[in-house]
């Protein structure tokens, strides 16, 4: 199974939001751990960019805004953002994340997600099999 977001979005984004991090394990541990987790770290600005050049629109709460951090939606992102990193750096920290830096090009990026995958897959039926069977 592939998930984007799974437990360790909620231990940030719970945490960030001033929930007590040994709580939000707690809640969440029902969920069993993934196989393999992937930090894509980039900047905030960075990540910024990417948003704005996209034609998706800045949510209320990916911005922060329920948090007061800031009036203005842009700088309550940046800050929101901010925390979340630094969340998300000390879960890499602590917890088996696989680091992948993010704003390297596309190609690098790629070439080490197929390298992390490739042992998970190690001796799954192929596609073709699956359809002969």
């Amino acid at each position: 199974m592939v998930c984007d977001r799974y437990v360790y979005t909620a231990f940030a984004r719970d945490t960030v939001r001033g929930c007590d991090p040994g709580w939000v394990r707690n809640l969440y541990g029902f969920a069993p751990l993934p196989d393999k987790t992937f930090y894509f770290r980039v900047t905030v600005e960075t990540s910024l960019k990417r948003k704005l050049a996209s034609r998706q629109k800045i949510s209320y709460y990916e911005a922060g805004m329920d948090l007061g951090l800031a009036d203005d939606l842009i700088e309550s992102y940046e800050r929101f953002q901010g925390r979340l990193k630094r969340a998300y750096d000390r879960l890499a920290d602590t917890d088996p994340l696989v680091v992948i830096p993010a704003d390297r090009p596309i190609e690098e990026v790629l070439h080490v997600v197929r390298r992390e995958i490739r042992p998970l897959l190690a001796g799954l039926p192929r596609t073709e099999a699956l359809v002969h069977a």
